[in-house]
């Protein structure tokens, strides 16, 4: 029995991923979000307000430029504010505004479509299954990685 990577589960893993991104793309772009925008709003999200701009490039994996320029739009759009910290003016805290929040919604609301779509016709077993299953992927490549 030879190897055939369109059939290993690394290969199909990508596949889903890109279909994944491509139907959040679609989503993201009827709000007017490119995919860097609305993932730096959905961490944001995930780290909670007045998360620093270092935890922020940590989590997104981008490079500082791009970060600072994704954050400079987003200040001159009004959807974020920094403010220096008072006990270290060198850290920048990043908060949402109320425009900003009202967007994140809509992030948020898409973000559900997308999950909607993709669990299409799975029953509730199905959905715990497959659950159980993403999460010992991810615990076995964490302990590999250690």
């Amino acid at each position: 029995m030879s190897f055939k990577i369109e059939n290993s589960i690394p290969h199909q893993l990508h596949l889903l991923h890109r279909l994944k991104r491509q139907l959040a793309d679609r989503e993201m772009k009827k709000l007017g979000l490119t995919r860097s925008q609305w993932q730096t709003l959905g961490w944001l999200a995930a780290l909670g307000n007045d998360c620093t701009q270092q935890e922020l490039l940590k989590a997104t994996e981008f490079d500082r430029a791009q970060l600072a320029r994704l954050l400079d739009a987003f200040e001159k759009q009004n959807i974020i504010q920094r403010k220096e910290m008072p006990e270290d003016r060198r850290l920048l805290v990043i908060t949402l505004t109320n425009k900003g929040n009202a967007l994140l919604e809509k992030v948020k609301n898409a973000i559900q479509f997308e999950a909607e779509v993709m669990l299409r016709n799975f029953t509730t077993q199905e959905k715990k299954t497959l659950d159980k299953f993403f999460n010992q992927l991810a615990e076995n490549i964490t302990k590999e990685l250690k």
